[in-house]
């Protein structure tokens, strides 16, 4: 059977003069086509799963710590392989980013993903920074080039349950439920 640079080809049938013709394409779809699918899919479900939320305005502890240990951690890469130390500043109200500059600490402006947040309603955050104490209205999470960062210990509280999220001075952070006592 001849073959071509695009696949077989038949061989010639009788009364046709000769000539070949390409075999017909089995119906269906490209691997290419399939994955353009699926992301298209992973992307709508991604903008309208977080919109859902919890039943009854309940806010999800577990996703708060989980969305704070990401950004920090984007954060520690970021002032490793940037030009100057990074911190993060956390209050009651929220958290935002900021980066040594000529001036001592300034906020991260026009950044997509490091911008100020704020704690969703119903959240209780304590934050405890070494040599910072508890008490402080605002508190900083230092991050160095170095990789290491200010040893910390973040608590969200809210109906749904509680979490802890704990940073050591080598840059390592993790995430714990914690009982609410209620």
């Amino acid at each position: 059977m001849p073959t071509s640079p695009t696949g077989p080809w038949s061989s010639p049938r009788p009364g046709r003069g000769g000539a070949t013709a390409p075999r017909p394409h089995p119906a269906g779809f490209t691997l290419l086509e399939l994955l353009v699918v699926l992301l298209i899919v992973g992307v709508l479900a991604g903008l309208v799963v977080p919109g859902l939320g919890l039943p009854g305005g309940a806010v999800d502890a577990r996703a708060e710590a989980e969305r704070f240990a990401a950004l920090l951690e984007l954060a520690r890469q970021e002032a490793v392989v940037g030009p100057a130390p990074l911190a993060v500043r956390v209050d009651r109200e929220g958290y935002r980013f900021e980066r040594f500059g000529e001036n001592g600490w300034e906020a991260i402006g026009g950044d997509r993903l490091l911008r100020p947040r704020a704690w969703p309603e119903g959240l209780a955050v304590a934050l405890s920074v070494e040599g910072g104490g508890s008490g402080e209205e605002q508190a900083r999470i230092e991050l160095y080039g170095s990789g290491e960062q200010t040893p910390f210990s973040l608590r969200l509280d809210a109906s749904a349950g509680g979490w802890r999220v704990s940073g050591d001075a080598l840059g390592r952070v993790s995430l714990a439920a914690e009982d609410t006592g209620a």
